[in-house]
């Protein structure tokens, strides 16, 4: 019995290292600083799931617990939606459980047949190959997922949340009875079964997929309405700026004409190299480049009076 506790601990250690990996992918919101909280969950989960397995006689009827249990230490340690905190768990659960065991009892039974289920102990427990089989496929599909969460920055929304759901619950339903057939009654089931579970819980990732896919492309839109709404922005302002050029455009103008007036009305020296200064000012004003674009224009003004300020070297070379 000691090599099936060891490997129960493995397993399930192996089980929370996955859901922790994914709630990083999807879950970005830690209700707490300390990063220790992190692994919380997984932790009094690990708990959770060794008194259920080694101290109850619930078979098959531990499993909605332990993913209830899951939701809800999850969402006590992440301000994340419910519905990220959802789908964390049944792409978890998924992953780790559902997929891995079908394939891996499939396997074995194939090669062992009736001999899957033998007595150790006094209990009718699964041979230690099937876990074995199990724990290696658990490592390539998690190995899979992180490729697929990998840079996952989108919000899981409540139609998402409900289409994905809905199909895992499927899923969830025919693996319970799967497990109910050995952990309550001891029993092997069908080589078909195992198939059907496969084939339903690809069915659930080709939704999440889709549904990952969809949430893109909503991104991408929205991210296009952004881009497009800041460039009418920009364009408005520089509109409004092109308009304020033009009257002080005007206004230097008609002062560069009065100036000159000045200058041949005053009989003062100290007037007069007052009137130059501020013809001088006006000149330098009035000297910039003009590229044949108005905004542009409008632009390289403003950073070569900045660096006129900060008496900077400012100077242009366009093709």
């Amino acid at each position: 019995m000691w090599l099936y506790q060891i490997l129960d601990i493995l397993l399930t250690l192996e089980e929370m290292l996955l859901l922790y990996i994914f709630s990083i992918y999807l879950c970005k919101e830690p209700r707490f600083r300390t990063p220790i909280w992190r692994v919380v969950p997984m932790c009094a989960l690990f708990v959770v799931i060794w008194i259920l397995t080694w101290f109850t006689k619930l078979g098959a009827y531990k499993i909605p617990v332990i993913l209830i249990t899951s939701i809800i230490l999850m969402k006590i340690c992440y301000r994340d939606s419910i519905y990220q905190i959802i789908t964390v768990n049944e792409i978890s659960f998924t992953v780790t459980n559902i997929l891995p065991e079908s394939i891996g009892v499939f396997l074995t039974q194939w090669v062992y047949g009736e001999e899957l289920i033998i007595p150790v102990d006094g209990m009718m427990i699964l041979r230690w190959e099937s876990y074995m089989v199990t724990f290696l496929i658990r490592i390539f599909m998690g190995w899979g997922m992180c490729r697929i969460l990998k840079n996952f920055q989108f919000r899981i929304q409540f139609k998402d949340c409900l289409v994905m759901t809905a199909s895992f619950l499927i899923v969830f339903g025919v693996y319970i009875l799967s497990c109910f057939d050995y952990l309550n009654l001891s029993e092997d089931s069908e080589l078909i079964s195992y198939v059907r579970d496969t084939f339903i819980s690809m069915v659930f990732l080709v939704t999440f997929l889709y549904s990952k896919n969809t949430l893109y492309l909503k991104n991408q839109v929205e991210r296009e309405k952004m881009q497009i709404f800041q460039m009418q922005q920009q364009f408005a302002y520089y509109q409004e700026k092109l308009k304020d050029e033009e009257r002080v455009c005007s206004l230097y103008h008609d002062m560069k004409n009065h100036l000159l007036v000045l200058k041949q009305q005053t009989g003062s020296a100290e007037t007069g190299e007052l009137i130059e200064k501020l013809q001088q000012e006006v000149a330098v004003y009035e000297d910039y480049i003009h590229t044949g674009s108005d905004i542009l224009d409008i632009i390289l003004k403003e950073k070569a009076r900045l660096d006129r300020e900060k008496n900077i070297l400012f100077s242009i070379t366009a093709n």
